[in-house]
């Protein structure tokens, strides 16, 4: 299947849409029924496996296990979200990104996660995770043009152009949304 016209949903995504307290419900569930008509040009919307077991573990402790083993059933069993299996490759790609953004702060002096909150601005800190990593690993070697998201630090990444500067992806189009 060609990636060129997909759209990669993030946990953040995924715990937007089942979540109905999340502060990101309405918007995720909103696009969710109106990406087909607003963005023809994307047909298949993906995730990783890395994606699919923070998701999961994420359920699990934060809204139960009933849940977890009911949305991982849902994800399994659809025909609208396709999952994506790391291969080495990738894995290995997700590291050589999550040292490079980790150098772009240790450069700005960040050596540390901060006590308080980060922020965005000229002082921001792009927190990451190896997970975080290895879906930006997945958009790099797959190609894919756009991230269903609202995690802020991989938000700020992608619009910043930081991804584009660093030459952290070679995919430097990425879109964003909702």
């Amino acid at each position: 299947m060609p990636y060129s016209q997909s759209i990669f949903i993030d946990t953040t995504a995924f715990l937007a849409l089942i979540n109905r307290t999340d502060e990101n419900y309405t918007s995720a569930v909103k696009f969710v029924q109106t990406w087909e008509k607003k963005l023809p040009e994307y047909k298949n919307l993906i995730t990783s496996d890395y994606i699919v077991s923070e998701t999961i573990s994420k359920i699990r402790f934060w809204i139960g296990n009933v849940e977890a083993i009911e949305f991982g059933n849902n994800l399994f069993n659809s025909r609208l979200v396709e999952i994506i299996y790391t291969k080495k490759e990738t894995f290995d790609r997700a590291w050589e990104i999550f040292q490079l953004i980790e150098q772009y702060n240790i450069q700005r002096g960040f050596t540390k996660l901060p006590n308080s909150k980060h922020h965005y601005g000229e002082n921001y800190i792009p927190m990451i995770s190896y997970t975080d990593s290895a879906t930006l690993a997945c958009i790099d070697q797959y190609d894919i043009p756009a991230l269903f998201v609202f995690d802020p630090d991989l938000v700020y990444l992608a619009q910043k152009g930081i991804l584009k500067n660093q030459d952290f992806l070679k995919n430097c189009e990425l879109k964003v949304y909702p």
